[in-house]
Formats: C-alpha cells, sequence, structure tokens
C-alpha cells in the first residue's frame, strides 16, 4: 500500500474563503485604502507566510508566496509570483490541490479574482444589513445601489 500524501500546507491555508492574486504592494495599497484610509474593513495582518516553489519552467523555479489575511472575519489568500518565470496555469493547478474546499464557491470553481476587484472574494455576509451606509468624503461618490444597506463604497466622481 503506497504512502498517503498530505497536504503540508494544510494548516496555514486552513478556513481560506478566497483568493487574490496580488503583489505584496498591491496588497498593501488594499489595505491602506480599505482598513487605513476609509475604514471600510476590519484587517488582521498574517505577518508573512511560505514561499513555495511549485515547479520548473525549463531550469527556472516558478515560485509563490502566501499570505493569510483576516479581512472582515474572513481568511483571504493571498498569492504573490515571485519568480523571474511565472507559468499562471501551473499556479492555478497547484492551489486547485492544495486549497481547502472553503475556498471554492457552490459552483465548484475557487473564489479568487486579481487586486482591481478584491472586495469579490468577500462573502456577501461581510456587510451586515443593519449598518447604514456611511456618507462618502466631499465630492466622491457611492458605486453601489442607492438603497443598501452595508458600508458604502465610495469613490472620487
Amino acid at each position: 500500500m503506497g504512502k498517503v500524501w498530505e497536504n503540508p500546507h494544510a494548516e496555514f491555508l486552513k478556513g481560506v474563503v478566497g483568493v487574490v492574486k496580488a503583489t505584496s504592494t498591491e496588497k498593501f495599497y488594499l489595505w491602506k485604502e480599505y482598513h487605513d484610509s476609509l475604514k471600510l474593513f476590519t484587517w488582521d495582518s498574517g505577518g508573512g507566510g511560505p514561499m513555495v516553489t511549485i515547479d520548473h519552467v525549463g531550469d527556472m523555479p516558478v515560485c509563490i508566496c502566501l499570505q493569510v489575511d483576516v479581512v472582515e472575519g474572513h481568511r483571504i489568500l493571498f498569492v504573490d509570483a515571485t519568480s523571474q518565470v511565472v507559468d499562471w496555469r501551473m499556479v492555478d493547478a497547484w492551489l486547485k490541490k492544495h486549497l481547502p474546499q472553503s475556498a471554492y464557491n457552490d459552483r465548484g470553481y475557487i473564489n479568487e479574482t486579481d487586486a482591481f476587484n478584491f472586495v469579490n472574494v468577500l462573502p456577501t455576509r461581510s456587510y451586515p444589513s443593519t449598518e447604514k451606509c456611511t456618507r462618502p468624503p466631499e465630492g466622491w461618490k457611492c458605486s453601489r445601489w442607492a438603497d443598501h444597506k452595508g458600508p458604502c463604497a465610495a469613490s472620487p466622481k
């Protein structure tokens, strides 16, 4: 009987509900915008995670850095492709092999996005219906529907 394969990253990835493919700079700007400046989300930075060599293209390694942050109470995995060569098909295959079931949506796809669409990985329960829309700063408009009850996703007009 063969040895049963164990996921060495299972504990680190446990409970992840979404994946954001973003550089460390993009991640910093997301934190700065949503937590520090607009104060729309609670955000606890994970403080780092493993760098994983997932495969090779020729003799060049394909490496990703993983970091899990807790945003609005949800564990979000940030993936930063740091190697000189990146094959996103390899990255996607690695994620499919290692992510827990909690990272998949109800259609069986990984709940993932890029930095630009970051808020799409947060479960809708991140916008409690009991909260009122915050008043956007002067010169900004709310980008949600007129009668929404969640935090305002304000942007410049």
